[in-house]
């Protein structure tokens, strides 16, 4: 059964959110309610709850925040954010600038993600070692399949965030390859639904472990042998594995 907590976080000046215990935890999800704000925030993690870096977010959207931070002018009504909070102990949002206005920010803690899984073939390993997960891959389509060799030895996935601003739904696939996948030919592990103008998380908390290496790649069907491209631009994927 998935846990969920919700705290609120009141801006009107610089300074940091209280620190939340997110061990085990699988995402944050942010609702932020603006008054014509205008500042610098930073969404971080931390191991030790001392050192802190920012870590990457999605928004409703399905843009990416690779560098953690967001610069808002005179920003009002509602945005919406998540961020995966596998490998850390410790989030906090981070007000690096204060200029004007205010912001609600309301913080659910999660510990299960969103599942539209459709299709898992073969076995599904968990290792109950695991390695600590590497930085994470950022990809936004291109108009081709999107064949990319993410490892190309043994490794585990420990989570994955897709978005989709399409009109139709597109299918992620996951093959257990050292090699880029041949779309069509290989036979993927599972194929995960997009749906259209929407987002899915999906978090391992132990690591979703693969023997060979880990390849994906985005069609526009579910099928094992589709081929059909994306759009450019239409898919963005955030994959965290070690």
């Amino acid at each position: 059964m998935a846990m969920e907590n919700t705290v609120t976080y009141t801006v009107s000046a610089a300074g940091s959110s209280n620190v939340y215990d997110v061990a085990g935890l699988a995402t944050v999800s942010i609702q932020g309610v603006f008054n014509t704000f205008t500042g610098l925030i930073n969404f971080q993690g931390s191991i030790d709850g001392v050192n802190w870096n920012q870590i990457p977010y999605y928004t409703s959207t399905g843009n990416v925040g690779s560098t953690g931070q967001v610069t808002y002018t005179a920003q009002a009504g509602n945005l919406l954010y998540n961020v995966s909070t596998m490998g850390i102990s410790h989030f906090r949002i981070n007000i690096q600038t204060y200029t004007a206005g205010s912001v609600i920010y309301y913080i659910t803690l999660n510990n299960s993600g969103t599942s539209n899984v459709v299709g898992i073939s073969n076995t599904i390993s968990v290792n109950t070692s695991p390695a600590t997960p590497s930085p994470a891959l950022i990809l936004n389509s291109s108009a081709t399949t999107n064949a990319t060799l993410v490892r190309a030895v043994a490794g585990s996935i420990f989570s994955v965030i897709l978005s989709n601003n399409g009109a139709a739904a597109a299918y992620f696939k996951i093959y257990n390859k050292a090699s880029a996948p041949t779309v069509g030919t290989d036979t993927p592990v599972a194929v995960f639904a997009i749906p259209p103008s929407g987002q899915v998380v999906y978090d391992f908390a132990q690591g979703w472990r693969f023997a060979t290496g880990v390849g994906f790649a985005i069609t526009n069907l579910i099928g094992d042998a589709d081929t059909t491209a994306v759009a450019a631009g239409q898919v963005k994927v955030y994959l965290v594995t070690n």
